[in-house]
Protein backbone atom coordinates (compact mmCIF):
# COMPACT_ATOMS: atom_id res chain seq x y z
CA UNK A 1 0.00 0.00 0.00
CA UNK A 2 1.40 3.40 -0.96
CA UNK A 3 2.28 6.03 1.60
CA UNK A 4 -0.38 8.35 0.15
CA UNK A 5 -3.09 5.69 0.59
CA UNK A 6 -1.91 5.06 4.18
CA UNK A 7 -2.11 8.75 5.02
CA UNK A 8 -5.63 9.01 3.60
CA UNK A 9 -6.69 5.84 5.43
CA UNK A 10 -5.34 7.29 8.71
CA UNK A 11 -7.21 10.56 8.06
CA UNK A 12 -10.40 8.62 7.26
CA UNK A 13 -10.09 6.60 10.49
CA UNK A 14 -9.41 9.78 12.50
CA UNK A 15 -12.48 11.51 11.04
CA UNK A 16 -14.52 8.35 11.55
CA UNK A 17 -13.75 8.46 15.27
CA UNK A 18 -14.17 12.23 15.55
CA UNK A 19 -17.24 13.07 13.46
CA UNK A 20 -20.83 11.85 13.91
CA UNK A 21 -22.42 9.35 11.51
CA UNK A 22 -23.90 10.52 8.19
CA UNK A 23 -27.45 10.83 9.54
CA UNK A 24 -26.28 13.42 12.11
CA UNK A 25 -23.66 15.35 10.14
CA UNK A 26 -23.86 15.66 6.34
CA UNK A 27 -20.78 17.90 6.01
CA UNK A 28 -18.75 15.41 8.07
CA UNK A 29 -19.82 12.64 5.72
CA UNK A 30 -18.67 14.71 2.73
CA UNK A 31 -15.30 15.21 4.43
CA UNK A 32 -14.98 11.46 5.09
CA UNK A 33 -15.69 10.83 1.38
CA UNK A 34 -12.80 13.08 0.37
CA UNK A 35 -10.32 10.92 2.26
CA UNK A 36 -12.12 7.63 1.51
CA UNK A 37 -11.70 8.15 -2.24
CA UNK A 38 -7.92 8.00 -1.76
CA UNK A 39 -7.89 5.47 1.10
CA UNK A 40 -9.79 2.66 -0.65
CA UNK A 41 -9.57 1.14 -4.13
CA UNK A 42 -12.84 2.70 -5.31
CA UNK A 43 -15.45 4.90 -3.63
CA UNK A 44 -18.44 6.09 -5.65
CA UNK A 45 -20.40 9.31 -5.27
CA UNK A 46 -22.78 9.91 -2.39
CA UNK A 47 -21.50 7.15 -0.10
CA UNK A 48 -22.76 7.34 3.50
CA UNK A 49 -20.37 6.32 6.29
CA UNK A 50 -21.37 5.25 9.79
CA UNK A 51 -19.20 5.53 12.91
CA UNK A 52 -16.40 3.31 14.24
CA UNK A 53 -15.80 1.42 10.99
CA UNK A 54 -13.10 -1.19 10.50
CA UNK A 55 -12.58 -1.57 6.74
CA UNK A 56 -9.61 -3.04 4.87
CA UNK A 57 -7.93 -0.87 2.21
CA UNK A 58 -8.76 -3.10 -0.79
CA UNK A 59 -12.43 -2.18 -0.41
CA UNK A 60 -14.71 -1.01 -3.25
CA UNK A 61 -18.10 0.69 -2.85
CA UNK A 62 -20.40 2.13 -5.52
CA UNK A 63 -22.61 5.20 -5.80
CA UNK A 64 -25.26 6.01 -3.19
CA UNK A 65 -24.39 3.07 -0.94
CA UNK A 66 -24.00 3.26 2.81
CA UNK A 67 -22.17 1.41 5.58
CA UNK A 68 -23.75 1.43 9.05
CA UNK A 69 -22.08 2.05 12.40
CA UNK A 70 -19.55 -0.44 13.82
CA UNK A 71 -19.17 -2.41 10.56
CA UNK A 72 -16.15 -4.70 10.17
CA UNK A 73 -15.33 -5.48 6.55
CA UNK A 74 -12.40 -7.75 5.65
CA UNK A 75 -10.30 -7.87 2.47
CA UNK A 76 -11.71 -8.49 -0.99
CA UNK A 77 -15.17 -6.93 -0.66
CA UNK A 78 -16.89 -5.14 -3.54
CA UNK A 79 -20.19 -3.34 -2.95
CA UNK A 80 -22.14 -2.05 -5.95
CA UNK A 81 -24.61 0.87 -6.16
CA UNK A 82 -27.58 1.67 -3.90
CA UNK A 83 -26.66 -0.83 -1.17
CA UNK A 84 -27.95 -0.21 2.37
CA UNK A 85 -25.99 -1.76 5.24
CA UNK A 86 -27.19 -1.66 8.84
CA UNK A 87 -25.23 -1.46 12.07
CA UNK A 88 -22.80 -4.10 13.37
CA UNK A 89 -22.20 -5.88 10.04
CA UNK A 90 -19.37 -8.44 10.03
CA UNK A 91 -17.97 -9.60 6.70
CA UNK A 92 -15.34 -12.32 7.04
CA UNK A 93 -13.42 -13.29 3.91
CA UNK A 94 -10.55 -15.25 5.49
CA UNK A 95 -10.55 -18.28 7.75
CA UNK A 96 -7.93 -20.28 9.64
CA UNK A 97 -6.52 -23.44 8.06
CA UNK A 98 -7.52 -26.53 10.02
CA UNK A 99 -6.51 -29.41 7.73
CA UNK A 100 -3.57 -30.78 9.72
CA UNK A 101 -4.01 -32.40 13.12
CA UNK A 102 -0.32 -32.86 13.89
CA UNK A 103 0.27 -29.14 14.53
CA UNK A 104 -1.82 -26.52 16.36
CA UNK A 105 -4.39 -24.64 14.28
CA UNK A 106 -2.88 -21.30 15.29
CA UNK A 107 0.37 -22.19 13.45
CA UNK A 108 -1.28 -23.41 10.23
CA UNK A 109 -1.88 -19.94 8.84
CA UNK A 110 -4.85 -18.67 6.92
CA UNK A 111 -6.77 -19.69 3.82
CA UNK A 112 -6.78 -17.43 0.76
CA UNK A 113 -9.16 -14.48 0.69
CA UNK A 114 -12.63 -15.49 -0.47
CA UNK A 115 -13.78 -12.33 -2.34
CA UNK A 116 -17.35 -11.15 -1.80
CA UNK A 117 -19.44 -9.24 -4.35
CA UNK A 118 -22.58 -7.46 -3.15
CA UNK A 119 -24.71 -6.48 -6.17
CA UNK A 120 -26.96 -3.44 -6.71
CA UNK A 121 -29.96 -2.50 -4.56
CA UNK A 122 -29.23 -4.86 -1.65
CA UNK A 123 -30.44 -4.25 1.92
CA UNK A 124 -28.39 -5.83 4.70
CA UNK A 125 -30.07 -5.28 8.08
CA UNK A 126 -28.42 -4.94 11.52
CA UNK A 127 -26.16 -7.55 13.17
CA UNK A 128 -25.57 -9.64 10.03
CA UNK A 129 -22.54 -11.92 9.73
CA UNK A 130 -21.32 -12.96 6.28
CA UNK A 131 -18.81 -15.84 6.32
CA UNK A 132 -16.15 -16.83 3.74
CA UNK A 133 -18.54 -19.41 2.22
CA UNK A 134 -20.57 -16.58 0.65
CA UNK A 135 -19.08 -15.11 -2.54
CA UNK A 136 -22.06 -13.35 -4.13
CA UNK A 137 -25.16 -11.51 -2.93
CA UNK A 138 -27.49 -10.98 -5.87
CA UNK A 139 -29.33 -7.87 -7.06
CA UNK A 140 -32.22 -6.71 -4.92
CA UNK A 141 -31.61 -9.21 -2.11
CA UNK A 142 -32.60 -8.54 1.50
CA UNK A 143 -30.74 -10.09 4.42
CA UNK A 144 -32.77 -10.03 7.64
CA UNK A 145 -31.43 -8.76 10.95
CA UNK A 146 -29.20 -11.20 12.82
CA UNK A 147 -28.72 -13.54 9.86
CA UNK A 148 -25.57 -15.61 9.44
CA UNK A 149 -24.94 -15.94 5.71
CA UNK A 150 -22.84 -19.01 4.85
CA UNK A 151 -23.56 -19.37 1.11
CA UNK A 152 -24.48 -17.24 -1.91
CA UNK A 153 -27.74 -15.27 -1.86
CA UNK A 154 -29.94 -15.39 -4.95
CA UNK A 155 -31.14 -12.18 -6.63
CA UNK A 156 -34.37 -10.71 -5.19
CA UNK A 157 -34.50 -13.20 -2.34
CA UNK A 158 -35.19 -12.42 1.31
CA UNK A 159 -32.99 -14.52 3.60
CA UNK A 160 -32.78 -14.81 7.37
CA UNK A 161 -31.81 -17.08 10.24
CA UNK A 162 -28.72 -18.99 11.31
CA UNK A 163 -27.68 -20.29 8.87
CA UNK A 164 -29.53 -17.93 6.53
CA UNK A 165 -32.23 -19.53 4.40
CA UNK A 166 -34.59 -18.18 1.78
CA UNK A 167 -37.76 -16.86 3.39
CA UNK A 168 -39.38 -15.63 0.19
CA UNK A 169 -38.66 -13.91 -3.11
CA UNK A 170 -39.42 -10.26 -3.79
CA UNK A 171 -40.80 -10.94 -7.29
Amino acid sequence: MSIWRRINKAAFVFLDRLLPAYNHCRWGNRLKNVFAKNAFVYVGNGVNWGKRLNIESDFRIGDNSGVGDFARISSGVTIDNDVMIGKHLRILTVNHKTDRTDIPMRTQGFEEVSPLHIANDVWICDNVIITPGCCNIGNGAIIAAGAVVTKDVEPYSVVGGNPARVIRFRK
